[in-house]
């Protein structure tokens, strides 16, 4: 939801307006495509674009019939293909997560060291909580030197339930740094 929401505060209401959605057709929808491309990848246009058609379709009469069907051609309006290949992801080396260990204080050094050694995410480290090894929460075990996942946060909060069931888990961390 927030990412939705944030799609239609950036980019689908200052880009489209108040357009009328009966009006809105596939030579509009090219335009606003044109528009996102100049700022966006590929991945971000196609994620953008299908909120636009979802909220299209989602106009229906009093029968559940749509009001405004449509049928877009990704070819006509130069909807970009997303290719992982050519998609950006960024890495780290080794010798840049030493480095910013080695020039931060000893609380950011230890989130860094345990956000390159344990693929926790940012929100779950965030969440550890030392003072209670059985709760409900994100702790760690320093006799096993494992950390048990069990929640994270979102925007600052703890949340009651992780995002997915997967997300419960025990992340085993090197000794040395468990120390």
């Amino acid at each position: 939801l927030a990412a939705y929401q944030s799609y239609l505060d950036n980019w689908i209401y200052p880009i489209i307006g108040q357009k009328k959605l009966a009006k809105f057709g596939p030579l509009e929808m090219r335009d606003f495509v044109s528009q996102l491309a100049i700022s966006l990848g590929a991945k971000s246009v196609n994620e953008i674009v299908s909120v636009v058609k979802q909220i299209v379709a989602s106009v229906t009469n009093e029968n559940g019939l749509a009001l405004f069907p449509r049928a877009w051609s990704s070819e006509f309006i130069d909807l970009p293909a997303v290719n992982p290949r050519q998609q950006h992801t960024p890495t780290i080396t080794r010798e840049e997560i030493e480095q910013a260990i080695a020039s931060s204080n000893e609380q950011y050094g230890c989130l860094y060291a345990c956000l390159a050694a344990s693929g926790l995410r940012i929100n779950e480290a965030l969440s550890i909580r030392l003072d209670d090894a059985n709760g409900p929460h994100i702790t760690f075990d320093p006799a096993l030197s494992t950390i048990h996942v069990r929640r994270g946060l979102w925007r600052g909060r703890e949340q009651d339930t992780p995002k997915t069931q997967a997300a419960i888990r025990s992340v085993e961390v090197p000794y040395a740094l468990g120390e």
